[in-house]
C-alpha cells in the first residue's frame, strides 16, 4: 500500500521529495502514473502571481535509505515461487518520468516484475523515462521478466528512455536478472530501448537473456 505522503520535501530541486520506504516508492508510482499535479505549487508566490503547476512526473526525488521491496531471503527461488509484492514501473507512455530521481548512493532491492499480456510493455524500475534523470542509484537482488512478445522493452532501471534522458552513477548488480521469454524489441541491463540518451559512469552486471522468437536487440547497458 502507498504511504499517504512522502517523508518530506516539496518536489523542487532545492527541496526534493524524500523517499525512505517501499511505501513511499509505491506512492511515487501512483502519483507519476496518474499524471497528478503537486497541489501546493498552485498557491500564489511572492510576486502575487500563481506559480506554474508542478506535476509529480516532473518533480525531484531523493532516496534517503536503502529500500527493500520484497524479502530477498528466498531470491534464488523467485523463478518458480513469486515473492509477495509485484512491481508497477514508474512512468507510462502517457505520463513518462521527466523529473530527477537521486538515489543518494542507496540501493533498491527486491524488485519483482513479471509482465504477461497481449500488449507491449515497458518494464523496469521505471517504465518510461521521458527526458528525466536517474542518478546515484544501485539496483540489486531483483528480477524483471517480460513475455508479451516482440514489442516488449525491458531494463533493470528503465524499459524505455526517450531523448534527453540521463542515467548517471547507476549500477545494476549481478544479482539482477532481465529476461524476455517470448522475444522482445530491446532488452538491456540498464535500459531496454534508448534513444539519444546520456549514460555516464554506469555499470551493468545483470544477467540479461532472451528466449523464444528473438526479434530485437540485446545488450549489457542498453538493448
Amino acid at each position: 500500500q502507498p504511504a499517504e505522503e512522502f517523508a518530506g520535501g516539496s518536489g523542487t530541486q532545492e527541496d526534493p521529495f524524500r523517499i525512505a520506504t517501499a511505501e513511499h516508492l509505491v506512492l511515487l508510482v501512483q502519483r507519476v502514473n496518474s499524471g497528478a499535479q503537486v497541489t501546493q505549487q498552485e498557491e500564489e508566490g511572492e510576486s502575487g502571481e500563481k506559480e506554474e503547476p508542478l506535476f509529480y512526473k516532473d518533480a525531484c526525488y531523493l532516496l534517503v535509505n536503502d529500500v527493500d521491496l520484497n524479502d530477498t531471503g528466498a531470491f534464488a527461488s523467485w523463478e518458480t515461487v513469486a515473492p509477495e509484492f509485484g512491481w508497477t514501473p514508474i512512468g507510462t507512455g502517457e505520463s513518462g518520468f521527466s523529473g530527477q530521481f537521486d538515489g543518494g548512493g542507496h540501493s533498491i532491492r527486491g524488485l519483482y516484475l513479471y509482465e504477461y499480456g497481449q500488449e507491449r510493455k515497458e518494464a523496469g524500475l521505471f517504465g518510461v523515462v521521458d527526458g528525466g534523470t536517474i542518478c546515484n542509484l544501485t539496483l540489486s537482488r531483483s528480477s524483471v521478466t517480460v513475455r508479451n512478445g516482440k514489442e516488449d522493452v525491458a531494463g533493470g532501471l528503465a524499459g524505455l528512455a526517450r531523448p534527453g534522458s540521463v542515467l548517471k552513477n547507476c549500477t545494476v548488480e549481478d544479482s539482477v536478472t532481465v529476461t524476455a521469454e517470448n522475444g522482445g524489441l530491446a532488452i538491456g541491463g540498464l535500459t531496454g530501448e534508448a534513444d539519444s540518451i546520456t549514460l555516464q559512469n554506469c555499470k551493468n552486471a545483470a544477467v540479461v537473456s532472451q528466449t523464444g522468437t528473438v526479434s530485437g536487440s540485446l545488450g549489457g547497458l542498453a538493448g
